[in-house]
């Protein structure tokens, strides 16, 4: 995946969350889509696990994400429920 990790741009976990918004917007993730497993991600994106959960911490505080308790998937919710 190509982020920009040059110094004087957009932090790399911002970069992240936008990645994952645009996924939605896109259609590409729709409601109650289940992420890949952190680690799976993190590797596939190319960057580390805490970066990846600081990106996604961002998101379940927008209302976009939200954690399946004792299972610890993660999954989208409605973007349009939560910003229209």
């Amino acid at each position: 995946m190509d982020f920009d990790r040059l110094k004087g741009g957009n932090p790399l976990y911002q970069q992240i969350a936008k990645w994952m918004i645009d996924h939605i917007h896109s259609g590409n993730w729709k409601e109650g889509y289940k992420l890949p497993a952190e680690e799976e991600l993190a590797e596939q994106l190319e960057v580390s696990r805490g970066t990846l959960r600081k990106a996604m911490v961002r998101l379940l505080k927008q209302g976009l994400l939200e954690q399946v308790q004792r299972k610890g998937d993660f999954h989208f919710k409605s973007f349009y429920h939560n910003h229209n």
